[in-house]
């Protein structure tokens, strides 16, 4: 019994796909490229509005999810993985939680705390601004 792995809103792009993948580069592949993209993008934008009231816009998260998208039509590969939702799915949200683990903070940090982690190095230290003169080495403590 076959498993039919597509969705009921998917496009159909298999046929793109296949012809993407025999194309050298060039303009008709970019163009063939934005096509399945465009396809595919009310997709992604789902997908984003998932992650929405979580500390960043919809409009931050559909261009991730955008981002996540080209992503996933660069590195299909049709012969490997018959429909391309099941693949682009967790390539997608992938690349929206990778988004809130490298922009977002997980827990709430005090912003004292945040504006420790953002300040120089020397400035933590000595709790002033690391100016020029006073990292130098005066003459009179030199000797």
């Amino acid at each position: 019994m076959a498993v039919d792995t597509r969705y009921a809103e998917d496009p159909d792009t298999a046929a793109d796909f296949w012809r993407l993948a025999g194309l050298s580069d060039g303009p008709v592949k970019e163009h063939l490229r934005g096509r399945i993209i465009c396809a595919w993008l009310p997709m992604a934008h789902r997908l984003a509005a998932r992650y929405r009231n979580r500390g960043e816009t919809l409009e931050v998260l559909r261009q991730v999810a955008a981002v996540g998208l080209v992503n996933a039509v660069d590195r299909y590969d049709s012969a490997v993985t018959p429909a391309f939702a099941p693949f682009a799915i967790p390539t997608i949200t992938g690349e929206i939680e990778r988004h809130f683990r490298d922009r977002m903070w997980t827990v709430h940090v005090p912003r004292r705390v945040q504006n420790l982690r953002n300040r120089p190095p020397c400035e933590s230290r000595t709790g002033r601004a690391g100016l020029a003169t006073s990292l130098a080495i005066s003459p009179s403590t030199a000797a």
